[in-house]
């Protein structure tokens, strides 16, 4: 009987439910974050209106950004757009997923003419938008906006990205 009571309990132990997090939720949670901004020195970067894409056959997202960028001194102004690639990762101390190794895999920006140094403000964007990604969270889980949520902080066990939905298995 004290087996079977033993087995019961470890069983119980081992068991887990799935927590789907559409990609709706992700952006809403990601775009309250934004505006932020980067300084690298030789250029100040404000990046803005993040747009997530879930890519769920490698496992993966990528971000969409509206930039600004400004030079040193702000004698050179450019505006555009980006998109930085990346897996999730979680980070249980914040209750945060973060985008780890990102690279930027698109990086547009437009002037009426071409500037000097914009070849370094290139640089330098790329650069501060990969820093920035690491560091600002594309969700936090919040125990007070589900019990779900409340049992992924406690016991979560893995995370992937699957179809338009970050799916998390808890333990129970």
């Amino acid at each position: 009987m004290r087996t079977v009571l033993v087995a019961l309990v470890l069983l119980a132990g081992c068991s887990t439910m799935t927590l789907r997090i559409p990609r709706d939720d992700l952006q809403a949670d990601m775009a309250k974050r934004f505006p932020v901004e980067a300084d690298k020195h030789v250029v100040t970067l404000t990046a803005s209106d993040p747009q997530l894409e879930l890519l769920g056959s490698v496992n993966r997202l990528a971000v969409r950004l509206r930039l600004q960028a400004a030079s040193a001194g702000g004698t050179s102004q450019l505006s555009g757009t980006s998109r930085v690639e990346g897996r999730i990762e979680y980070v249980a101390a914040e209750h945060a997923f973060y985008l780890r190794d990102p690279k930027v895999t698109e990086l547009q920006l437009d002037s009426s003419d071409r500037i000097a140094g914009q070849r370094l403000i290139e640089r330098a964007s790329r650069s501060a938008l990969e820093t920035l990604l690491r560091r600002h969270p594309v969700y936090r889980l919040d125990g007070k906006r589900s019990e779900k949520e409340a049992k992924a902080i406690r016991h979560l066990r893995s995370v992937r990205v699957e179809d338009q939905d970050l799916v998390l298995e808890v333990g129970i």
